[in-house]
């Protein structure tokens, strides 16, 4: 098999493959191996697109997930909390099962194409966090959903085609407008909907922004995920980001991950007296799982008396060095340093086997001329310019308000905002 081991592999939580067996032995590889996948493909296509500072967004049908990738390589923690509560993409300590592990860094909020749009007692629109679910789905979908969605916003606000992309199922505007007009005037329902969402949205790239003393503004935004495209500009207009890009295939731009991920292995140990000892102890257990790898070492440190941790990369095995790296962390994340004493509690070591990738080819069909659709954008309708992505040459640029649809996903193009299909069938928009 020239694109690795013949044996079936797994995703991680920590955004490489395991074999079965490792799975088997510990289950806890795969609680959050889903989204991790996404977050690698936005690696690897970062790195194929030379782009070095990237905000990972997959939006799909319930949720919307957010992760950093720094010099093509994805932020890891060691704390997760399974079957816990969240408040706004934040994870409520306490609430769930903490589990000391490695995760792919990630925040997440309930806004998909199915989450629910409804009102409070007080007249209020909300979105969320209940979702339609893929059963019965969208009322749209004429499955027996009857509460208005997000998807049924973008529909009546043409942002959506009527026929389902990549099949030939119609989508019932008629049963979506009546929903949404039980919640007021079904426009601007739909659209006050899409617009909190949008802060949602940006709420969760924050969190893995801000809060960690990164500036969003610094980075390209990859939408993917079958709804992603829909929002991407507008969400990256909240965030003040310039740069967005649309990767081939958004709406299963994930599973493209598990294609391009590298096999990769953990160990770890709590910290022993010598440093350098225990590193070399770690590679020793993981040459047993995988041959001839590369290795990647943390450590995790917190102040005396903290309760949780950093996660530290580790170049140079060194104590000093490696509280200065923390000191430096800390420092950027939380705004301060304190007058204590550092402790490393875990030193951990990742093997990676570089995998052969596959080729990304693009596909390019004869240019087609734009039809027209109206869609609803700042209170008034506008008759925009819809385009068939496969069919877009390379390098024309495209201005917004426009829309450009594709098989599993559409992308909209907001008013401010010009696009073009890049030489990676990549779409690349940035705000004028």
């Amino acid at each position: 098999d020239k694109f690795g081991s013949p044996e079936i592999n797994m995703m991680s939580n920590a955004g490489g493959l395991v074999s079965v067996d490792e799975v088997i032995k510990k289950p806890v590889n795969i609680i959050e191996s889903g989204p991790a996948a996404g977050v690698i493909a936005a690696s690897e296509f970062a790195s194929i697109l030379g782009i070095d500072h990237v905000i990972s967004f997959d939006m799909g049908g319930t949720t919307s997930k957010a992760g950093t990738v720094i010099n093509y390589n994805v932020d890891i923690t060691a704390e997760y909390e399974v079957g816990g509560s969240s408040h706004h993409g934040r994870i409520v300590k306490g609430s769930g099962y903490p589990v000391r592990f490695p995760f792919i860094d990630l925040s997440e909020v309930s806004s998909g194409g199915g989450t629910v749009i409804w009102k409070d007692k007080t007249g209020a629109l909300n979105i969320g966090p209940m979702s339609a679910g893929s059963e019965p789905g969208p009322v749209a979908y004429n499955r027996g959903g009857k509460e208005p969605t997000l998807t049924d916003s973008n529909l009546v606000m043409g942002i959506i085609n009527d026929k389902m992309s990549g099949s030939d199922k119609i989508l019932r505007k008629d049963l979506a407008l009546k929903a949404l007009q039980k919640l007021g005037d079904p426009y601007e329902v739909a659209e006050s909907a899409i617009k909190l969402a949008n802060l949602e949205m940006a709420r969760a790239i924050r969190l893995v922004t801000v809060e960690r003393g990164l500036d969003p503004t610094e980075f390209t935004l990859f939408g993917f995920g079958g709804a992603g495209p829909q929002v991407t500009m507008p969400v990256a207009d909240e965030l003040g980001i310039k740069n967005v890009i649309i990767p081939p295939e958004p709406g299963v731009f994930s599973a493209l991950g598990l294609m391009l991920a590298d096999i990769k292995y953990e160990a770890r140990m709590s910290y022993p007296e010598d440093l350098k000892a225990g590193f070399n102890e770690l590679e020793q257990r993981l040459m047993y799982q995988v041959k001839n790898p590369e290795f990647i070492k943390y450590a995790d440190c917190r102040y005396v008396g903290q309760g949780s941790e950093l996660t530290i990369p580790v170049e140079i095995v060194d104590r000093d060095e490696i509280i200065k790296s923390f000191t430096d962390t800390h420092n950027r994340t939380f705004g301060f340093t304190l007058d204590r004493p550092v402790e490393i509690l875990t030193i951990r070591v990742f093997a990676i086997k570089k995998r052969v990738k596959p080729d990304i080819h693009s596909v390019k069909n004869k240019e087609l001329a734009p039809q027209k659709r109206n869609v609803y954008i700042n209170g008034k309708w506008e008759n925009v310019e819809v385009y068939q992505r496969n069919a877009l040459p390379v390098k024309k640029e495209i201005k917004g308000p426009s829309v450009i649809e594709e098989d599993g996903s559409s992308t909209f193009v907001p008013p401010g905002w010009t696009i073009f299909r890049g030489e990676n069938d990549e779409l690349r928009a940035v705000r004028l």
